[in-house]
């Protein structure tokens, strides 16, 4: 049975105590709980308060970022106007070009530095863009630069031709590369196949994606570049910035890659290529191995 409390009864220390609760520490507590509320309040707009300078910051950044960034697009549209527009060939230039920038680590460097003197470098006489370096040297800067973008393997279609998303395939290096010394070939294969349709054995042009044809490409130097040896015994021949194209064991040219002004121990120049997913570097060794299925090589000036 439950007991009943009542004033000045068997209960009255508790109530009592009761009294004492109401009347002292449940205003106590609930003054303390006032002032907690209080320091939270603070420490929240304390905290949107940090927040909002971070913000600032951050709008900052963003508003540097936009304001580099549209005058990037606004310098790349006034270059690109000329052009064929979205994937021209002075879109996909700038594109390198800030890619490149953007990339803080230099390329890294394989093979062996061999003394000087043993291979001569060569130097093209001819300068196509006008920008103060020879043909040659542009071509090799220019393929490197653009693999120091890392592009992942993966052939694609592109509207205007040029791939700019950082996807790309072997005939890309060379796209780039020769775009670097002023050579545009989705012009210039594009203009060789109406001379020459039959030689190029396609069915129909298709400006977007021809020049990126390992075969077409390949017509198109044996018609246009200097023919070089494709044996390895007399390695000067094999000079940085040349091109070298592969055939696979049908006969097929398959692959195609920059010469690297790098050598290994025994003078073999290392290759600048883009050829599947599981490459696992830019510039390699390849050509001892590949001796057999080298199918042409060749130097633009």
């Amino acid at each position: 049975m439950r007991k009943e409390y009542r004033p000045g009864g068997p209960g009255k220390d508790f109530s009592q105590r009761e009294r004492f609760l109401l009347r002292v520490l449940i205003p106590v507590l609930l003054a303390l709980a006032v002032l907690a509320a209080g320091a939270g309040i603070l420490m929240v707009r304390s905290g949107m308060a940090g927040s909002g300078s971070g913000s600032s910051g951050g709008a900052s950044s963003s508003s540097s970022g936009s304001s580099s960034s549209s005058s990037s697009s606004s310098s790349s549209g006034s270059s690109s106007s000329s052009g064929s527009g979205q994937g021209s060939a002075a879109t996909a230039s700038s594109a390198l070009a800030a890619m490149a920038a953007q990339v803080s680590a230099p390329v890294q460097k394989y093979g062996t530095e061999l003394p000087a003197g043993i291979y001569p470098v060569y130097h093209s006489q001819v300068d196509h863009d006008g920008d103060g370096i020879d043909d040659q040297t542009d071509i090799l800067q220019s393929a490197k630069a653009y693999l120091k973008t890392k592009p992942k393997y993966g052939s694609r279609v592109y509207e205007g031709g040029w791939p700019t998303d950082g996807y790309g395939v072997c005939t890309d290096v060379v796209n780039y590369a020769l775009l670097g010394a002023g050579y545009d070939l989705q012009e210039l294969i594009n203009q060789d196949i109406r001379k020459d349709f039959y030689g190029y054995g396609i069915m129909k042009r298709e400006k977007n994606i021809d020049f990126r044809r390992v075969e077409n490409q390949y017509h198109y130097f044996i018609r246009t570049a200097k023919r070089l040896p494709t044996s390895l015994k007399d390695k000067s021949k094999w000079q940085g910035g040349d091109i070298v194209v592969f055939r696979d064991a049908n006969g097929s040219v398959t692959h195609i890659g920059v010469v690297s002004d790098r050598r290994a121990a025994d003078g073999t120049p290392y290759i600048l290529h883009n050829g599947s997913p599981s490459q696992t570097s830019y510039e390699q060794n390849i050509l001892p191995k590949n001796k057999d299925r080298i199918a042409g090589h060749f130097r633009i000036s």
